[in-house]
């Protein structure tokens, strides 16, 4: 975080006047721009809206990385990478949806998609508490999109509560501080020289106030969920490989046949795709399983 003079000198702040406006003194600022202690994740995101700049900018990780911080509305950041509202997808026998926060480019394109939608297509959604989702229109009762000024549902009793990991904040939390909590509940601390110490010590304060379990934190972080036709809910943990292979056979729409799933477990499972609904990925794992098979650069030799 040494582009903290820069970014607030381009932004034509004084060191006084930032202090002022995090509420904390000059002497405590200094410390931070100089990289003597390290600023807490909430002033990190107030000073991303005073420098008007990413927070990816200040904490010196690749832009895209800290979608979905908030305050990051995407009315108040005029950004379509911010939180929108929710999706609701409601399964066959259930009488409440499932609940992810979006932002707002992605509602735009989902709801394009839906308009056009064609029998047979599967749906792909990114979500802003770290969820990939596939899924066909054909199979669930319903999609709706409330955005965050509504009210609601009245006839969703469960909004939210049920289903909501404990993990996420209403509007999700970004994809670097999920990279950070599994790393934390890994015992992976190589990650702070890539994701940065005042990530991976958010993440830690963030796990230790929640005080879960290790199936807890498995089931928020790294379980990956598919809902079958019949109510069923398949929790697993694929390896890499059948990991994408899953994305891929159900974004491609076969039909009907068997998807093999090996898990963390050594177990083999054969799954009917055609009793998929929907499909419930952590992107974090889908991202890993694209980074482990990904093609080695001829030109690349080895150190």
């Amino acid at each position: 975080m040494n582009n903290m003079k820069s970014l607030r000198e381009a932004a034509g702040l004084s060191q006084s006047a930032v202090a002022k406006a995090l509420s904390t003194t000059q002497q405590t600022y200094q410390r931070w721009e100089t990289g003597k202690s390290q600023p807490p994740i909430d002033a990190l995101q107030n000073m991303a809206l005073l420098f008007k700049v990413p927070l990816s900018r200040i904490i010196g990780t690749p832009d895209g990385s800290t979608l979905g911080f908030e305050p990051n509305h995407y009315l108040i950041t005029d950004d379509d990478s911010g939180f929108w509202g929710h999706l609701g997808i409601q399964l066959d026998q259930k009488s409440n949806s499932l609940w992810f926060p979006i932002s707002a480019s992605e509602q735009h394109r989902l709801a394009a998609h839906l308009s056009n939608y064609d029998p047979g297509d599967i749906v792909q959604a990114g979500t802003l508490n770290n969820r990939l989702l596939l899924f066909s229109m054909d199979a669930v009762n319903r999609v709706r999109f409330l955005e965050d000024a509504c009210d609601q549902p009245s006839d969703d009793t469960g909004w939210l509560a049920k289903d909501a990991s404990p993990l996420d904040d209403f509007n999700g939390q970004p994809t670097i501080l999920y990279e950070a909590m599994i790393a934390v509940a890994e015992g992976d601390f190589g990650k702070e020289e890539t994701l940065g110490d005042a990530v991976m010590e958010h993440a830690r304060q963030h796990l230790e106030a929640l005080n879960l379990t290790d199936q807890q934190l498995d089931a928020a972080l790294i379980q990956t969920r598919i809902h079958l036709i019949d109510g069923i809910v398949i929790k697993t943990k694929p390896d890499d490989m059948s990991l994408l292979a899953l994305t891929i056979e159900m974004a491609a729409g076969f039909g009907e046949h068997l998807i093999a799933i090996n898990d963390d477990n050594e177990c083999l499972d054969l799954i009917n795709r055609d009793r998929i609904v929907l499909v419930d990925i952590p992107l974090t794992a889908y991202a890993k399983s694209q980074d482990q098979i990904a093609p080695k650069n001829p030109f690349e030799q080895d150190n």
